[in-house]
């Protein structure tokens, strides 16, 4: 008879640390989700970490399209992640002082449509 399986030893398998880009600590890799896009296969924050940012969400825009206008540049522009674009608009050099939501939607189509109203009549931005 052999011994009996509670007796068998498993290998410990060393977990890798990784360090989280938000609190800066470094974890072990159960402490992060996965992630097949990174290159460490894990997603950049810790999963505390990454509730706290969740939880925070769009706010009020979350899961919408917004139409929005940047009064300085007369320009009108349609996104669902308004903060992002709003970000991305500054980075180009474009003045978002005064930016500010037209309306918002859950219907992509309406709010594509208001866009290109409101370019036809004679505000800026982008045309399809």
């Amino acid at each position: 008879m052999g011994s009996p399986s509670f007796f068998v030893r498993k290998p410990i398998i060393a977990m890798k640390k990784h360090r989280c880009s938000r609190c800066k600590k470094t974890k072990t890799e159960n402490h992060f989700h996965k992630s097949n896009t990174h290159s460490t296969g894990v997603q950049r924050y810790c999963k505390s970490c990454k509730r706290n940012v969740d939880s925070r969400g769009h706010g009020k825009y979350k899961g919408k399209y917004c139409v929005y206008y940047l009064p300085k540049d007369r320009y009108i522009g349609m996104t669902k992640h308004y903060t992002k674009r709003i970000q991305k608009h500054h980075a180009r050099g474009k003045n978002v002082e005064g930016a500010f939501v037209l309306f918002t939607t859950k219907n992509a189509k309406l709010a594509h449509a208001a866009e290109n109203f409101l370019h036809i009549i004679g505000f800026k931005g982008f045309r399809y």
